[in-house]
């Protein structure tokens, strides 16, 4: 994976923040494979998106391995 310089890193996630939120508007959770799909971006990619997304607490992190997904949090 390329590595991005901290604005583009920023523009990058700000985007595919407003994809993820808007598809989570319809869906009830949402997985890397998913993501990728409506990105266009690589498993690498969609790993660092998922962890700075828990780690800043947009989205909560349910289940393991392949049976991982993604939930909005319950405020």
């Amino acid at each position: 994976m390329k590595a991005l310089h901290k604005t583009e890193d920023n523009k990058q996630f700000k985007y595919c923040w407003k994809l993820v939120a808007s598809y989570l508007k319809n869906n009830p959770e949402i997985r890397n494979r998913q993501f990728r799909k409506l990105t266009g971006l690589g498993y690498d990619q969609a790993i660092y998106f998922f962890k700075r997304a828990t780690t800043e607490k947009r989205l909560a992190r349910i289940g393991t391995s392949s049976a991982t997904h993604y939930v909005l949090p319950k405020r």
